[in-house]
């Protein structure tokens, strides 16, 4: 019973990261920069999400927005010989969603934000889109000052509202 409910409240996550993806693209298309609760409302009918469902989705989203530059430039020196403009925009999406989680969070423990977005690639993205976002978040992971396989300590104590289980 209890692995029934981590892997409901996994798949929970996992649907509201694919929200967040969904949705920074949709930013990118529109040129939209700041978060808009209009707009994500929208965004959710549009996708018949049930807005309430996904208030992990939003959190992320606005606080992805907020720090896009510096997230932009943690995910620049692990692309070698390549720029921002370049990456497949869902991958770029991906990888913004999972660095935030890595660096600005801390509440997830690094290993699983990385197998979540490698299988949100698998979802959203080309076959060789696994190879390419796990290349970049594991050669990432090595500049972590935190452990890998736990939520970061400074977070332990003191926890985020839960969304469900990781």
């Amino acid at each position: 019973m209890h692995s029934e409910h981590h892997e409901l409240g996994r798949s929970f996550r996992r649907q509201n990261r694919i929200a967040a993806v969904q949705f920074l693209y949709m930013c990118v298309q529109r040129n939209e920069e700041a978060f808009s609760s209009e707009l994500f409302s929208g965004f959710c009918r549009m996708l018949f999400y049930d807005a309430e469902n996904f208030s992990f989705a939003q959190t992320l989203i606005q606080s992805i927005l907020e720090h896009l530059l510096s997230i932009d430039e943690r995910i620049e020196p692990y692309i070698q010989h390549w720029k921002l403009s370049r990456i497949a925009m869902v991958d770029l999406c991906i990888l913004r969603v999972a660095v935030y989680e890595l660096f600005f969070d801390g509440t997830v423990p690094p290993i699983v934000i990385i197998d979540e977005a490698i299988e949100i690639g698998k979802t959203l993205s080309s076959p060789e889109s696994k190879g390419f976002i796990n290349g970049i978040l594991d050669r990432m992971k090595n500049s972590l000052d935190r452990p890998l396989h736990i939520p970061s300590p400074k977070f332990i104590s003191n926890p985020v509202p839960s969304y469900g289980t990781i």
